[in-house]
């Protein structure tokens, strides 16, 4: 995978699945740097990330299938 976007590299923020209040955070733009041996959630992280009313929101969704 080519993580390079306009010739500037993307920076990632890492996240373990098995933790909470923020433990375990942290943001690198080298992908070879995430740790293997459990399991992680990694986004593309925003500088200026979409706000409304001047506050940062997200948006899950949950999906069942059966």
């Amino acid at each position: 995978m080519n993580f390079m976007q306009d010739k500037k590299a993307l920076t990632f923020i890492v996240k373990p699945i098995n933790s909470s209040q923020g433990k375990g955070i942290f943001l690198t733009k080298k992908p070879n740097t995430i740790p293997r041996d459990c399991c992680h959630v990694v986004q593309q992280y925003k500088s200026f990330p979409y706000l409304i009313n001047e506050k940062k929101f997200d948006l899950r969704i949950y999906v069942l299938v059966t």
